[in-house]
């Protein structure tokens, strides 16, 4: 059976740094995410973005004529020309220096590149909502533009791909520090590095809030400060995130009034997670039993949650009486070949490799 739909509306959130969950809440009306640094929502096809410090005056600043956006090989141009426009009324002239366009003959954009396309390449659409998209491709490859075309352009806006701006953000980390050091002649440093772990580490703080899609404004926000995330499930319409508290890995899911729930809790999790440095996957099982972890290959880690022995066991040495046990599983898969995809349901686990899918029953484990 296929499933036709249209695309009515659209709105683009751009970040600078690494995204950890992202979804959209339960009544479809906003975003949540989970960030090392807060999104913006800045373009929404129906209702303008109105950005912070404008106000709906005659004053106001007025909104980008386009917006784009490049990676080392291409430039995606955006044009909103009005949703009464047809192809027919469309003309788009495009050379290796200069592109032009133009709506029932009047000129809309008429601009010289800061450097050279390769015009025969060019692809474009427009879309049902009046939004122009033309595609360039660059005539030198693995070069970043400056500039999208020459001049003080002051017209258009440029947007920022996240992951390209992490890593430009990681080739310079070498050169800064968020370390203030008041006292740059003393040789005692400011912590003693034998004190702390691996796995203890956290490379920056989690920020945890929504975007109205109506509003376009951070509805609710939650600093969590040097918090790990461990691993997202999507098992149900709206996926859950574990994040680590101390050692433990605590599992969260949003309602429909945007409020945060705790729904489990796996013991010691986030100290072994942090020591699973092949880790590929991590999922759990829908009752939260037990949480898996698959490697790149070879290896699948199961960390069960304590069950009631029926009984007692005392430690010999320190006399300790225990009532209940954690167990734990290592699968050693039959290949070496890496593992493509994983699943966890209550009672087995899915491990897909590159020849082989393995199905692993925990009923008898």
């Amino acid at each position: 059976m296929m499933i036709h739909g249209k695309l009515s509306r659209e709105r683009r959130i751009v970040g600078s740094k690494s995204l950890e969950y992202i979804s959209l809440d339960r009544k479809g009306k906003g975003v949540v995410l989970l960030s090392h640094d807060s999104y913006e929502l800045v373009y929404d096809s129906v209702v303008p973005v109105q950005k912070a410090g404008e106000t709906s005056t005659k004053g106001e600043k007025e909104q980008p004529k386009y917006f784009f956006m490049q990676d080392n090989e291409e430039i995606k141009l955006w044009v909103n020309i009005g949703c009464e426009i047809a192809r027919e009324d469309l003309q788009i002239d495009v050379h290796s220096k200069d592109v032009k366009i133009l709506v029932k003959g009047g000129t809309i954009l008429d601009k010289t590149f800061a450097d050279s396309v390769e015009s025969y390449a060019t692809t474009w659409t427009l879309e049902k909502n009046g939004k122009l998209e033309i595609c360039f491709v660059k005539s030198k490859d693995n070069f970043r533009w400056p500039q999208l075309f020459e001049g003080d352009d002051k017209e258009g806006e440029e947007l920022f791909d996240s992951t390209l701006v992490e890593e430009i953000h990681n080739r310079l980390a070498h050169l800064t520090s968020d370390q203030w050091n008041s006292n740059t002649e003393s040789e005692k440093p400011a912590f003693i590095p034998g004190q702390l772990e691996e796995c203890d580490n956290a490379s920056e703080d989690l920020i945890l809030y929504v975007i109205d899609g109506t509003s376009h404004k951070i509805s609710h926000s939650s600093h969590l400060g040097a918090v790990q995330h461990l691993f997202n499930l999507e098992r149900s319409v709206i996926p859950s995130f574990c994040l680590r508290y101390d050692v433990d890995g605590l599992l969260w899911e949003h309602d429909e009034e945007r409020n945060f729930d705790h729904i489990a809790t796996f013991n010691a999790f986030g100290y072994v997670k942090a020591s699973k440095a092949m880790a590929k996957y991590t999922q759990a099982s829908p009752n939260n039993s037990y949480v898996a972890v698959a490697d790149l290959k070879s290896h699948v880690y199961v960390f069960f949650q304590k069950e009631s022995l029926g009984g007692e066991l005392r430690n010999r040495k320190s006399g300790k009486v225990s009532t209940s046990i954690a167990r734990q599983l290592i699968i050693s898969l039959r290949n070496h070949d890496q593992v493509m995809g994983f699943y966890c349901s209550q009672d087995h686990i899915f491990v897909l490799t590159a020849s082989e899918l393995f199905v692993y029953s925990l009923q008898n484990s």
